[in-house]
């Protein structure tokens, strides 16, 4: 379930119900997934970017592990990584109410990060307090989709 208090913000904003901008949100990040699993790279305004990046195999507690791949966040500004348009199209709404969804979005964010409060993406992952820092902690799922490829190599013993 997508976070309430974000879907209650659009569907405030919007003409929709709050189940109707519950589902927005859920295609808008299956949108978000496949962006990433296409170019690597998903943005939304006012929030930031998601990469996927790899990660070489690598030595660790005596053994090497498999390459894998990482979903990471950065916040920079976003230019030319259309997401309105994006939303337009997985969840068929009106270019305003696709806009006005983001942006409520990003505020909903930009709240929660400077409360520091858990923020949530179902799906996608959540931002959270971790020693000390607001950071980006992945869904489990999803990193599994991104490391199928990885899937059938075990860590190897290098003893």
């Amino acid at each position: 379930m997508t976070d309430q208090k974000y879907t209650e913000r659009i569907a405030r904003k919007t003409a929709l119900e709050c189940s109707e901008a519950e589902r927005v949100i859920e295609l808008f990040v299956v949108g978000l997934i496949g962006e990433l699993l296409r170019h690597g790279v998903a943005c939304i305004r006012g929030i930031g970017c998601f990469e996927l990046r790899h990660v070489a195999a690598r030595r660790h507690s005596g053994q090497l592990m498999p390459p894998s791949k990482r979903i990471v966040f950065m916040t920079r500004p976003v230019s030319g990584f259309r997401c309105a348009e994006l939303l337009q199209q997985v969840a068929g709404v009106s270019r305003d109410t696709a806009r006005t969804c983001i942006r409520e979005l990003a505020a909903s964010f930009r709240s929660a990060s400077s409360a520091r409060e858990e923020f949530r993406l179902d799906g996608l992952g959540s931002f959270i307090l971790r020693d000390g820092r607001y950071r980006f902690e992945p869904d489990h799922a999803l990193e599994e989709l991104f490391n199928q490829g990885y899937a059938h190599l075990p860590p190897v013993d290098v003893g």
